[in-house]
């Protein structure tokens, strides 16, 4: 093996080592809203983290349009240990949340 590939291999490795150690990622399901109302869900991370990571999540599962456009999400209190989503729901129903997550050291 030539020293510039084990250099490159290197370098490669903590790259991918920084990346894996600074992400974090997840889906979740199960959280039943009712009509008008809100619900919080607590998030722990694997592990705490050096630096509050940027957080951002979406909405996952059935596109179920009646009652999906009522549906949003907001992240607040986030530390360094994990991060809570506020789920609203504005429609007219009892709606079954899914939703994704990654979290990011800036």
């Amino acid at each position: 093996m030539s020293s510039k590939f084990k250099y490159c291999f290197s370098v490669i490795t903590y790259i991918l080592s920084s990346l894996n150690s600074a992400l974090e990622a997840r889906n979740f399901a199960g959280a039943e809203v009712a009509a008008h109302s809100y619900q919080d869900v607590t998030f722990t991370y694997t592990k705490t983290h050096s630096a509050i990571p940027i957080v951002v999540a979406s909405l996952t599962g059935k596109a179920d349009t009646l009652h999906r456009a009522s549906i949003s999400i907001s992240i607040f209190d986030k530390a360094k240990t994990g991060f809570k989503i506020r789920i609203y729901n504005d429609s007219e129903a009892l709606v079954n949340v899914e939703l994704n997550w990654i979290a990011m050291e800036a």
